[in-house]
């Protein structure tokens, strides 16, 4: 048995419906808070403050983790969700850039507070190069090429000497005082 509607009360349905769509959105506009991103963003940028005022060291580790493991989510949603991709090796370029600032600290003793925007375009650099590449395919050719990509920086990064492969860099006793900062000096 088939229903089949007349062309008047179709169109009458459909203009019913867009009428009330355009009134729940005029709703929506108008009841949308304006302040609570405005509130965060103030938090987050009082944040660090936290330090000057007590030990909130635990705190401030938190909200870095947190915010990282929300860098993380939002590009795995990207490249997962809306194109579809299964990456596996997504980490590599978070690690890359954790690399990038961590050494520059250890090496040269720049703070991670400059070389984080920069370890991030060395990062985005490294995605883009590999991406050429490896998204050009589909389905478990990608998730291969993927797992390919963690493999290969892995043994990269275990076997090279400048970060000190598998056994890390460690630190002396001893502190260089430059341009009144105190830091660690690292070597092997």
């Amino acid at each position: 048995m088939t229903v089949t509607l007349q062309q008047s009360s179709a169109s009458s349905v459909l203009k019913a419906r867009r009428a009330h769509n355009e009134k729940l959105a005029r709703k929506a506009d108008q009841t949308r808070a304006t302040w609570f991103p405005l509130a965060l963003l103030a938090i987050l940028v009082a944040l660090p403050l936290l330090q000057f005022v007590g030990n909130y060291n635990y705190v401030l580790h938190l909200v870095l983790f947190t915010a990282s493991y929300v860098a993380m989510a939002s590009g795995w949603n990207i490249l997962g969700g809306f194109a579809g991709y299964v990456s596996l090796g997504h980490s590599v370029f978070f690690g890359v850039g954790g690399y990038f600032a961590g050494m520059l600290l250890a090496r040269y003793g720049i703070s991670t507070i400059i070389t984080a925007p920069l370890a991030g375009l060395v990062a985005a650099v490294l995605g883009y190069l590999i991406g050429l590449i490896t998204l050009k395919v589909r389905g478990p050719s990608f998730i291969i090429s993927s797992i390919a990509l963690l493999m290969i920086a892995r043994i990269l990064f275990d076997n090279w000497e400048f970060v000190g492969g598998a056994n890390g860099l460690t630190c002396r006793p001893m502190t260089c005082q430059c341009s009144g900062q105190s830091f660690p000096i690292i070597t092997r």
